[in-house]
């Protein structure tokens, strides 16, 4: 038996991989498409350290040549099913809108790594349809 706990689903210590598994499945994000009326769910880089830092999560809502108005959206993983939802940030370190309960940001389109809402079920409070590692 591999499993500590069924219900969980937990590995036992001796079946864990101790580096990352490189033969991973990889899911890849899609172009951002410049349509201004799209409003898609998207990956993105804030800072310059990529190496360090995981991708942030956001929902694209004003588009200009260069830049993009992003909606920062945080990943909350549900113990009981194991799926992965995003909820809006009220407010974090990121808001440069500096408004209540929104947290938004203008992000340059190089730090864009793609559009993932086809990711996304939508009809499932916005549940992550792949493991969030393989984005």
């Amino acid at each position: 038996m591999v499993l500590e706990d069924r219900r969980r689903r937990t590995v036992k210590a001796e079946f864990k991989v101790e580096n990352f598994n490189l033969w991973m499945l990889q899911a890849s994000p899609n172009p951002v498409i410049a349509d201004g009326r799209r409003r898609d769910f998207v990956l993105f880089q804030d800072t310059e350290d990529k190496e360090n830092r995981d991708p942030f999560f956001g929902k694209t809502h004003k588009k200009m040549d260069k830049k993009t108005l992003v909606e920062h959206w945080k990943p909350k993983e549900d113990p009981n099913t194991l799926a992965t939802q995003l909820e809006k940030c009220n407010g974090c370190e990121l808001n440069q809108e500096k408004q209540r309960n929104i947290c938004e940001m203008w992000i340059d389109d190089s730090k864009m790594k793609g559009s993932i809402s086809k990711y996304i079920n939508k009809q499932e409070r916005n549940t992550l349809k792949v493991n969030q590692e393989t984005l």
